[in-house]
């Protein structure tokens, strides 16, 4: 089963796929975001076409290279809800787009509304930037037509809310399965 955290920057998403990496004994596919943050590069609202792209296809290449179960605390649609305000040229995002619908092949995606105070970890803590992409991920997977289960509250709480989801659409998976 492949999984995706999704929703705006600063809501817990990495902190919950450790989380759920953990108690599931899944694979968790690395944050490409945070690695070109560490890279020195501009990430958010100031990142560029190059990063973007780079963030894209690292995602990729993670996500091909597990071939277990696996977690992410970020999915392929991150890269078109940050590039409707990143970027005015509509050819990058119909280019994003045809690459990350190619691309994505999660089974449960969790969102994660904006519930904590942003932390300045050296990445975007402009709030209304924050409740852009949240606005704009929530409308991109309704679009889309793509199902997602959100989960609330604590750490604990959304752990345990995301495990009682994870199994319950794991085992439905399964019965669809041929045998």
């Amino acid at each position: 089963m492949k999984i995706g955290i999704v929703g705006a920057h600063g809501v817990g998403k990495t902190t919950l796929a450790r989380e759920l990496a953990k108690a599931l004994n899944l694979s968790i596919v690395p944050d490409t975001a945070a690695e070109a943050f560490h890279k020195g590069w501009a990430v958010n609202e100031k990142t560029t076409t190059e990063n973007q792209f780079w963030i894209l296809t690292k995602q990729i290449e993670y996500e091909r290279d597990i071939k277990t179960n696996f977690i992410a605390d970020k999915t392929l649609y991150d890269n078109l809800v940050y590039a409707k305000y990143i970027f005015d040229d509509p050819e990058i995002h119909s280019v994003l787009k045809k690459i990350v619908l190619a691309n994505s092949n999660y089974h449960l995606l969790i969102y994660l509304p904006i519930e904590i105070k942003l932390v300045d970890d050296g990445r975007s803590i402009d709030p209304t930037f924050q409740k852009m992409i949240d606005r704009e991920y929530l409308r991109l997977l309704e679009e889309l037509g793509i199902k997602y289960f959100q989960v609330k509250g604590s750490v604990e709480e959304r752990v345990g809310q995301a495990v009682k989801i994870i199994k319950k659409e794991f085992s439905k998976l399964k019965k669809k399965l041929p045998k």
